[in-house]
């Protein structure tokens, strides 16, 4: 069965959710003949940040990539945030860090840009993240936390309302954490909001928390 939440009523209630919140109802998924998770409700309004931890197995990519249009739901709704004064309405980082290891730092970052339809600043970016002194450098030689660092700045460069990442703090040393943290704050100081999957609890500052316990 699925774990039971931990947040506090405002967040568990989807009804009467604000057009700048995330809402979840009774959302299920089914792999196969397995039940990943089921009845999962939740709201994340603007400006807040909702952990979901579990074990492996128990649907926590699953989740997100129902939330981010790249999965079916075997049951229930989900409401994305109204995109508002941002660019987009979502943002999703996966496993994967989607890094092309034979295009420079620099490189990779005006590829994302000219995906998404974008003009990034490349270097302010790269600041950002810590990567500025090695965006000449083929991404191939970065170190994964450096990599993973570096599919972060995928996120800052469309202004998406929704972040969705996916155990993000993935392969990341104290200061690529430290990084993590300083860009969740300031996305949420903008009224953004996120949902962030992790196995085990990470330090998040206010963050909710929601468990899937798994089969």
């Amino acid at each position: 069965m699925v774990g039971t939440s931990k947040t506090s009523a405002h967040m568990t209630d989807p009804a009467g959710a604000s057009p700048d919140a995330l809402a979840v109802t009774n959302l299920s998924c089914v792999r196969g003949e397995r039940a990943l998770f089921t009845g999962v409700s939740f709201v994340v309004p603007g400006g807040s940040a909702l952990l979901v931890t579990g074990p492996n197995g128990s649907g926590k990519s699953s989740l997100l990539r129902i939330l981010a249009g790249l999965l079916d739901a075997a049951d229930g709704s989900y409401r994305p945030p109204e995109r508002g004064a941002f660019t987009r309405s979502v943002g999703y980082l996966g496993h994967a860090n989607s890094v092309k290891i034979r295009l420079t730092v620099w490189e990779n970052l005006r590829f994302w840009g000219r995906l998404a339809h974008a003009e990034p600043a490349v270097e302010p970016i790269l600041q950002r993240v810590g990567l500025d002194r090695f965006m000449d450098m083929p991404a191939g030689w970065l170190s994964a936390g450096q990599q993973r660092r570096l599919a972060l700045s995928q996120l800052l460069i469309v202004d998406s309302r929704l972040w969705l990442l996916d155990e993000p703090a993935a392969n990341l040393d104290s200061g690529g954490e430290a990084v993590l943290q300083q860009e969740l704050a300031r996305h949420r100081s903008t009224g953004g909001c996120a949902v962030v999957t992790s196995p085990t609890d990470i330090e998040m500052t206010d963050a909710q928390r929601f468990e899937l316990a798994g089969q």
